[in-house]
């Protein structure tokens, strides 16, 4: 009986452990593959995380960016047009 009852404490905590290694690790990719983009040269649409954490901030921290590269890119373009 407490066999049973270890296996399933056991079972229960690496199911708990890997929801939340899911959970962290999914945001932290979307913000690396947008990341990478940027570094290729290329603007990525903003990223929708919904956290109200560090990976939050970093993700604010991210549009941010992308949007003030945004704006320099039009800025040029319109330097380059003559406006």
């Amino acid at each position: 009986m407490i066999l049973w009852s270890s296996i399933g404490v056991l079972l229960a905590i690496v199911l708990a452990a890997l929801f939340v290694s899911r959970s962290i690790s999914r945001p932290v990719l979307k913000l690396k593959e947008n990341i990478v983009l940027l570094s290729k040269g290329e603007l990525p649409s903003d990223v929708h995380i919904q956290a109200n954490d560090t990976l939050g901030g970093i993700t604010q921290a991210l549009n941010l960016l992308i949007h003030n590269f945004s704006n320099a890119l039009h800025f040029a373009s319109e330097i380059e047009k003559g406006n």
